[in-house]
């Protein structure tokens, strides 16, 4: 984190992250020059509703393994799905849109892209292992930047 300039966006799509999170967390935090995310993910709020279901053995996991899980799913936002998800859902609804094998055409990225609009799907939160970055912070990085900008 330490080596990125400032104004750099980094999006990972790995599990897991590729990079300290708790660094670039600090990083944000105290600088606000940076932003993360996990690459990936959609918010379809007219189409998907998660609810999840635990097994009953769950009651019998340690109760900070628990609280940890239940704490991470609470911060989940309930219609964001990833996208390696939501393409097996999607295959086949459009003509338009047809699956893909090895590398990627611009004709049929720009029609999954239309696809997806057409269905209402929208950015995720920027996110990365239940942490989200608030709303006041991505502001403050974007007007640092804009002053960066204006001035170099």
């Amino acid at each position: 984190m330490d080596s990125l300039k400032p104004g750099t966006l980094v999006v990972d799509y790995s599990f897991p992250p590729v990079f300290r999170v708790d660094e670039a967390i600090k990083r944000f935090t105290q600088e606000r020059d940076i932003l993360f995310t996990t690459g990936g993910e959609l918010r379809m709020s007219d189409v998907v509703a998660e609810t999840i279901y635990l097994p009953e053995e769950m009651e019998e996991v340690d109760d900070s393994v628990q609280f940890g899980f239940l704490k991470f799913l609470q911060s989940r936002d309930k219609n964001e799905i990833t996208g390696c998800v939501l393409v097996s859902l999607l295959t086949g609804l459009s003509e338009d849109v047809a699956p893909t094998l090895g590398e990627l055409e611009n004709d049929d990225a720009l029609a999954h892209y239309e696809f997806l609009e057409e269905m209402g799907a929208s950015p995720a939160k920027l996110q990365m292992t239940g942490f989200f970055l608030p709303e006041e912070g991505i502001q403050e990085f974007r007007e640092k930047q804009r002053g960066s900008s204006t001035t170099s």
